[in-house]
């Protein structure tokens, strides 16, 4: 009855909190109402013994926070205390006796009302109720204890019981009409009028101060798949504050911050305003508000590369890839971080194996491996590839290429080693493409005929195509050839998570790939509009009649030409400057990966993303028709690395995240399949002997705060799944 009451019909999540061994209100379970209803309801029967709470609001995701738009509710409540029942003007739906003589009180209405409304009201009932014994405590991220359970707080347990009154059903209007003498305290005070604008001089001087104050980070990054906005921006809005900023400042700031959800959504300006007054008006009432944890902050790398003027030089100063953005931007609306890469991937397979990249331990070719990920197909992963091929198959067809750089997708161990030594192909450029590469490489640990293949293309990558010999006619390669093979991988990013571990991460394949990520974009009316054809754009389209894509091709027809033809001698150098800007960069982002949480994995895969991002620099200094490269061509390429070096934290967040349920379902299964449902710690830790003390401790925890599992109440050695 209690929660059919207090949450009717409405559709959120709830959370239902207990107590860890430090008596903390941080161990939390969520459930999607009404659909795990049952669920919800058998898991607090199971645990009636300990202090439980209960979310007074429905939210919209899995974390209570007070500045979900989306919460919802459908009940006044009080904090009572000692303030009996009795004493409110309007008689509760619900009384909860916490403890003897201690009270929590329900008004249930009769429809939903947003959390901010009914908080709104709850907070009148307390400032009217206060000299009555009543405590604060009106937000929405609210919670109160559940009838039927256990007050153990004060060392002695007690039942907590709950009187019903269910005839007792309320309109918001009701408290406003009862309670008309209490003003609540507005959310959001001062102007409703915007901010006055801000000129662009200003604007630069209040970047640099958000750059000295070390928050670039989340001022530049979109947030990662998983991570919630709101959390972000709050949790800038309070550092900007803490930094002195002014409100006015706050919000200009945040109209330009790459996390602010308003702006992505389409949203009113004065939306992000009272946003920020919000902000500032916990930061004045609590300078000691606790800033939101942002999941995988620790392994996420500081991407803000290049220096405010460096930027403003890029803008002004495009290159072939902004070319290329805008061509392919027109052809479709794929996320376009997919055409940046792609674009930089088909300069790799006109100029590789036309020149190397002269390095200390020995040249490298020019080649580019790159995986393009997305949640949905809305991202357009596919499309985007097939733009790519349409210009690399014209551009073959131009510079009348004698065997095609696009060598398919018969991506095994002896298919790539055939195709790549046939003996016309020595010193040529060539790209396979691997579609749903989630699958192929799952196959490639599984299936006998695709053994060794990542192994062998880790070989392949440095330029070299292995000599191979078969008994069986055709299937063997002879030529000690050269080669600079790029690959093209499309796949999803959640499938990719659970099939990678952080030791494929770190592996000699993998470490070599650049990631691209692309989101879920916001929706627009044109959404879902099919690609039907006017009867004036057949003849166009029989004639793959195309002229931005023509002419980019000439382009580089014309930089290739001007390089020469396919010379596996020749080399590229950076001139003086050059190196000295990739240095300072690679000394940077080598440093940060050093003395990060995942530096295992970080180093190696970082340092092969360097000779990437070199390898992109040089082919932008051949299109230039340079012999070496200079800083421009390396400014262009710290802004793509800026892309990359973001994605490759964001996937290797998916993997550790991914890692770490994996564990925890295997210690919840061990736990569960006991005899009882339940375990020793010991045998449990013998079990688990592999983990260090430290991460076991860790996932008991992280089972424990999930409401997973918990420590038998009779006996604390013994473990018993919920």
């Amino acid at each position: 009855m209690f929660f059919d009451l207090i949450y009717g019909d409405i559709e959120g999540y709830a959370a239902i909190v207990t107590r860890d061994q430090q008596g903390e209100l941080t161990d939390t379970r969520w459930f999607h109402w009404p659909q795990e209803k049952t669920r919800m309801e058998r898991y607090v029967e199971r645990r009636n013994d300990e202090d439980i709470y209960n979310s007074v609001n429905l939210f919209s995701g899995q974390d209570r926070n007070k500045l979900d738009a989306g919460a919802k509710s459908r009940v006044v409540y009080a904090d009572a205390d000692t303030c009996t029942p009795d004493k409110f003007r309007i008689p509760p739906t619900i009384a909860v006796e916490t403890s003897q003589g201690r009270w929590h009180c329900y008004w249930v209405l009769d429809s939903e009302v947003r959390a901010e409304a009914a908080a709104r009201e709850s907070q009148r009932v307390y400032l009217a109720h206060k000299k009555d014994g009543c405590d604060a405590g009106w937000a929405i991220s609210k919670l109160l204890r559940v009838p039927d359970t256990t007050n153990l707080k004060r060392g002695k347990p007690e039942p907590v019981t709950a009187s019903y009154y269910p005839d007792n059903i309320y309109s918001l209007s009701t408290f406003q009409n009862v309670y008309t003498d209490v003003t609540p305290v507005d959310a959001v005070s001062g102007s409703s009028d915007l901010p006055v604008p801000i000129a662009p001089a200003d604007f630069y001087i209040l970047e640099t101060r958000v750059e000295s104050a070390g928050l670039g980070s989340l001022y530049y990054e979109t947030p990662a798949e998983g991570q919630r906005w709101f959390e972000l921006m709050y949790r800038l809005e309070l550092d900007l504050f803490r930094e002195g900023f002014t409100p006015e400042e706050v919000y200009w700031v945040m109209d330009s911050a790459a996390c602010n959800k308003y702006k992505r959504d389409n949203r009113d300006p004065l939306d992000l305003w009272k946003d920020v007054q919000k902000a500032h008006n916990a930061f004045v009432e609590d300078e000691t508000v606790a800033v939101p944890k942002v999941e995988g902050q620790e392994t996420v790398i500081q991407t803000d590369f290049l220096t405010l003027e460096e930027r403003a030089w890029i803008k002004e100063n495009p290159s072939f890839v902004q070319e290329y953005l805008a061509w392919a931007t027109s052809k479709t609306d794929a996320e376009p971080e997919y055409h940046k890469s792609l674009a930089y991937m088909l300069l790799a397979n006109v100029f590789g194996g036309r020149a190397q990249l002269a390095w200390s331990h020995g040249s490298m070719p020019l080649n580019l491996w790159i995986t393009i990920a997305g949640d949905t197909t809305l991202t357009r992963k596919s499309t985007a590839a097939n733009l790519f091929k349409t210009m690399l198959h014209k551009y073959e067809t131009v510079a009348a290429i004698k065997l095609p750089i696009d060598v398919g997708a018969d991506v095994t161990a002896e298919g790539v080693t055939t195709k790549l030594g046939e003996l016309e192909r020595d010193g040529m450029p060539a790209v396979m493409f691997v579609d749903e590469i989630h699958g192929w490489i799952g196959g490639t640990k599984t299936k006998n005929h695709m053994a060794g293949t990542l192994e062998r293309l880790t070989d392949i990558y440095g330029g070299s195509v292995p000599v191979v010999v078969r008994a069986t006619a055709g299937k063997g390669n002879p030529n000690r050839n050269s080669t600079s093979l790029s690959l093209v991988g499309i796949g999803i990013r959640a499938t990719l998570g659970e099939v990678l571990t952080k030791e494929d991460f770190a592996s000699g394949f993998l470490a070599r790939m650049l990631w691209v990520i692309g989101d879920k974009p916001a929706y627009h009316e044109n959404m879902g509009e099919l690609p039907f054809v006017a009867q004036e754009q057949l003849t166009e389209l029989k004639a793959s009649f195309d002229p931005e894509r023509d002419s980019l091709v000439r382009k580089l027809h014309t930089a290739s030409r001007k390089v020469g033809d396919y010379d596996k001698e020749r080399v590229i150098l950076f001139d003086s400057a050059a190196r000295a800007r990739m240095n300072k960069w690679s000394k940077e982002i080598t440093k940060q990966a050093y003395f990060s949480s995942d530096s295992e994995l970080l180093l190696p895969t970082f340092d092969r993303m360097v000779n990437s991002v070199a390898k992109v620099a040089a082919c932008l200094a051949l299109y230039n028709g340079r012999d070496k490269v200079a800083v421009d061509d390396v400014l262009h390429a710290l802004a793509q690395a800026e892309l990359w070096f973001r994605d490759t934290s964001r996937m290797l967040e998916q993997i550790s995240s991914s890692d770490y349920e994996k564990k925890l379902d295997e210690l919840e299964l061990f736990i569960s399949t006991g005899s009882g449902g339940r375990r020793s710690d010991a045998v449990i830790r013998r079990k688990f002997a592999r983990y260090r003390a430290s991460e076991y401790d860790d996932l008991i925890n992280s089972l424990r705060k999930q409401g997973r599992v918990r420590y038998d109440p009779q006996d604390r050695k013994y473990l018993e799944a919920m």
